[in-house]
């Protein structure tokens, strides 16, 4: 005897599913949008030397630079082609602000679409997905390691955005049936571009050829493969592929030396000052274990893994057949793989594998209720995975810092980007115009309108390393460090010397550069500006 008798007539029963579509959408918008304040206001805090390095790469091609020929960039060239064309467009030179919103909206729009990923799949149980979905993104938002990585002006939040949406594509597509090539190559496209703006990310552009290379059942014969498959995704990869090709006609030497040979030369190096000891395997774990057993990061890997395991108990066999689950699996997995393969690793290298961890729990819970035939073990599958899903995300709500970065979102005073930029402009006020600043902190003086050196345009980095460069490697690279410092001052002198951003270790010959010719030393929101007694 049914408890509930639906006395909606006919006509309505529609209206009402619709009405219930909407409200779920509602629903899911309004999360996005609280989650979209949160994440602006955590991507306010905070400042990193990197960004020095991406933004003023942005701010020298905006200013006509050639990127490796006129000035080092140790990453593929996409990202900093993206800021110029930014800065252009916008007509700023609040470079900073600038590669923080689009970070961050790259960020954003991830966690959207780790939410649409679970309503595209739960379609017809969409309560479940929408109550798995929100919580899934905001444990994706609340990760700090998501955070770090989307919240920096940096290369990391794009090309994850980028493959993300590859893979919605690809699991998106029945190739058993005729499909438009076209999304094949928005595929390519997107893959190519998340490579070649940081080239970690080859691994998970491997793992999509090996997938559409073998493991993809197509109903032509393997001559036709290459062309019904291959050839529309590799013409989409070509699209991005075109930037380097061309820097690297432009400067193939720098080009080689800055986005392979600089690794190879410094990678078993320490970054720390000092640069005595290579970096151990235990280190680099111990590292990822600090990263791992984070709690949000903990709860998803958690969250996997019971997904993981009632899929293997309950599909069994047919396990392996599930082709979205073991590419989000192998995605995951290779992005591990190459946050170890780099060194030294960070905290951030491990944001690109998370998404594919939300994909992956997907495919797990969703291949389980379409291995079983009864609707009441179905609805308490879903039952047990949403209320997993709210639990692993209350917890990660439930801290003072939520509140703090809202609060932040609409504060513009206090946020870190306006601060620096207001630190360049009072810089430039006391050096004058179109000088030369010595600095291993870039973005002051270009946000400032001042010039820079361009072998230093990339602060600290290969200014660290220089011991390890031939007289050769530097005049490639088109860089400089302590030793190779006082010839190039000589033939271009200082206007004004800035430290105090970077370790005393790295900035003393620039200190002691100023301090020789007396000048004058004044501090200006924690940094120290030198310089001659009578500025222009």
């Amino acid at each position: 005897m049914k408890l509930f008798i639906d006395n909606t007539p006919e006509q309505y029963k529609h209206k009402k599913t619709t009405g219930r579509i909407v409200l779920i959408y509602a629903i899911a918008v309004i999360f996005m949008a609280t989650l979209a304040i949160f994440s602006f206001g955590s991507a306010m805090k905070g400042f990193d030397h990197d960004e020095n390095v991406y933004c003023s790469a942005g701010a020298l091609i905006a200013s006509g630079k050639v990127m490796y020929r006129d000035f080092a960039y140790l990453q593929m060239p996409l990202l900093p082609v993206i800021y110029a064309f930014l800065f252009t467009i916008f007509k700023t030179t609040n470079y900073l602000l600038a590669g923080r919103v689009f970070s961050v909206t790259c960020s954003i729009l991830a966690a959207f679409l780790v939410l649409v990923a679970f309503l595209r799949v739960f379609h017809h149980q969409r309560i479940y997905g929408l109550v798995m979905g929100v919580s899934a993104a905001i444990l994706y938002s609340f990760n700090p390691v998501i955070q770090c990585a989307g919240g920096f002006a940096w290369n990391y939040s794009f090309p994850i955005l980028c493959i993300i949406l590859a893979y919605l594509i690809l699991t998106g597509l029945d190739f058993s049936k005729s499909f438009k090539a076209r999304w094949l190559f928005l595929a390519g496209f997107l893959t190519g571009a998340a490579v070649f703006t940081r080239l970690a990310f080859a691994f998970a552009g491997l793992i999509v050829f090996i997938v559409l290379a073998f493991f993809t059942p197509v109903p032509v014969s393997q001559g036709n493969r290459f062309k019904k498959l291959l050839l529309p995704f590799f013409a989409g990869a070509a699209v991005p592929s075109a930037l380097p090709i061309y820097y690297f006609f432009r400067a193939p030497g720098s080009f080689i030396f800055d986005t392979i040979r600089y690794f190879i030369i410094t990678g078993g190096q320490n970054w720390m000052p000092g640069w005595k000891e290579a970096i151990s395997f235990k280190e680099k774990l111990l590292v990822a274990v600090n990263v791992l057993t984070s709690p949000s990061y903990l709860a998803s890997l958690i969250l996997f893994l019971l997904s993981f395991i009632l899929a293997l108990s309950i599909c069994r066999g047919r396990f392996w057949k599930n082709k979205p689950l073991v590419i989000s699996i192998s995605l995951a997995a290779s992005l591990f793989i190459a946050a170890f393969v780099i060194t030294p690793v960070q905290v951030q290298y491990f944001a690109a594998p998370v998404p594919f961890i939300f994909m992956a729990i997907i495919y797990a819970v969703y291949g389980s209720i379409s291995a079983v035939n009864r609707e009441s073990i179905k609805k308490m599958i879903l039952c047990i995975s949403a209320g997993l899903f709210i639990l692993s995300a209350a917890q990660s709500l439930y801290n003072k810092e939520t509140f703090e970065n809202i609060a932040l979102a609409f504060s513009k005073e206090n946020w870190i980007p306006t601060e620096v930029y207001a630190i360049s402009r009072e810089i430039s006020k006391i050096v004058g115009p179109d000088e030369t600043i010595l600095t291993l902190a870039p973005i002051f003086a270009l946000e400032g309108g001042e010039r820079i050196y361009p072998e230093l345009s990339t602060g600290p980095f290969i200014f660290r390393y220089s011991r390890f460069l031939s007289d050769d490697q530097r005049r490639i690279a088109v860089s400089t460090g302590p030793d190779s410092l006082p010839p190039l001052l000589q033939k271009k002198p200082a206007g004004a010397v800035l430290a105090g951003f970077e370790n005393i270790f790295l900035e003393r010959p620039l200190i002691e550069y100023a301090e020789s010719r007396g000048w004058q030393k004044r501090v200006i929101g924690g940094l120290t500006l030198y310089t001659p007694a009578n500025p222009n």
